[in-house]
């Protein structure tokens, strides 16, 4: 066995919330809004765009114990939408890659935390957002995705219909 397998993270969790907040205390997060599935407005008008929206994909990773610490690592989220080939994301030097973050696991547990803003839905369905990670040099990446489901709903913003006269008295 190679050092980069014995020393490889594991997955523990990834998520999406709408926000975090930090304990200053003990350090440990709290998230607030923990999605499984998000309703995407539409609001008609000439464009029939969706309502923009902000949501947060955070994820963690463990060294176990006993692993070597100060190795240097490339950590990654992808988001892939169900529709297309392509990945997807708004913050990304190629389309559906965020940038490349190297870090060094200096401690036990590594948290990213990304943002996704605007409209990167192209319709209703399962979107998987992935956390990837791997020693730096290596070829191989590990995974681990949290499947967004997407629902679209079109609010009708059109006059008031007329209501039914009142029976004849």
């Amino acid at each position: 066995m190679s050092l980069c397998e014995a020393t490889m993270p594991r997955p523990v969790y990834i998520l999406c919330c709408d926000s975090m907040s930090i304990d200053p205390l003990t350090g440990l997060p709290s998230y607030i809004n923990v999605y499984d599935t998000i309703t995407v407005n539409v609001v008609p008008v000439a464009t029939s765009q969706p309502v923009p929206l902000r949501l947060r994909a955070s994820a963690l990773w463990v060294l176990e114990q006993g692993e070597v610490f100060g190795l240097e690592y490339e950590h990654q989220f992808l988001f892939r939408d169900p529709a297309a080939s392509d990945v997807l994301t708004n913050e990304s030097p190629t389309a559906g890659q965020s940038a490349l973050v190297r870090f060094v696991f200096d401690k036990q547990y590594y948290r990213a935390d990304a943002i996704i803003q605007g409209q990167p839905f192209s319709g209703p369905g399962i979107y998987r957002i992935e956390s990837r990670l791997r020693q730096v040099g290596a070829d191989r990446w590990l995974t681990q995705y949290f499947p967004l489901r997407v629902e679209v709903i079109q609010h009708n913003h059109g006059p008031t219909p007329n209501l039914p006269s009142p029976p004849p008295a």
